[in-house]
């Protein structure tokens, strides 16, 4: 019934402004809904891609650690990554963090006993994949004004692995 008033008490003009009015705010809202799908799509696709890119990142570039029981007590004759596992799981049979031996030269057998800081291990790391054939690099970063930490990068001409400690992560080269 208030339609029919409307339509009754106004001119065609008014009417079609009043229409026109009308489809103006429907499509505004159309263009608006348009507008939130659209955002809601991008945001979906940006956590969906940001998941896929996680994983595919840690399948892709980033190895796993090899099962232990196919590993060999020397860690010799083994792919980079291999070996890189195999000498983290060694140490870490014997590992101890003892700050006391901070400024110490330690043997392998007194750091096997005694413990010692972050570069006692990157030498050892160092040295065994040496012995093992592979390239080595001691690497040192600035933590503080005081501090620093040492950790080793082994390679080969597949990849590299980073050990620091008790933590071995390897990456080949993409070509």
């Amino acid at each position: 019934m208030t339609s029919d008033v409307f339509m009754n008490k106004h001119s065609l003009k008014e009417k079609l402004e009043c229409a026109e009015i009308y489809y103006l705010k429907k499509r505004k809202k159309f263009s608006d809904d348009k507008k939130k799908l659209f955002i809601g799509i991008c945001i979906s696709f940006i956590i969906i891609a940001s998941a896929v890119g996680v994983l595919s990142n840690e399948a892709l570039f980033y190895s796993k650690s090899p099962e232990t029981s196919k590993l060999n007590s020397t860690c010799s004759d083994l792919s980079l990554n291999d070996t890189a596992f195999c000498l983290r799981d060694k140490l870490k049979t014997w590992y101890n963090y003892n700050e006391s031996n901070v400024y110490k030269e330690l043997t392998e057998d007194e750091l096997k006993s005694q413990g010692g800081v972050c570069w006692h291990y990157a030498r050892w790391y160092e040295e065994q994949a040496k012995n093992l054939g592979f390239y080595t690099k001691e690497v040192s970063i600035d933590v503080n004004e005081s501090l620093a930490h040492v950790f080793t990068v082994i390679s080969d001409d597949e990849g590299y692995c980073v050990v620091d400690q008790t933590k071995a992560t390897c990456n080949e080269f993409l070509r």
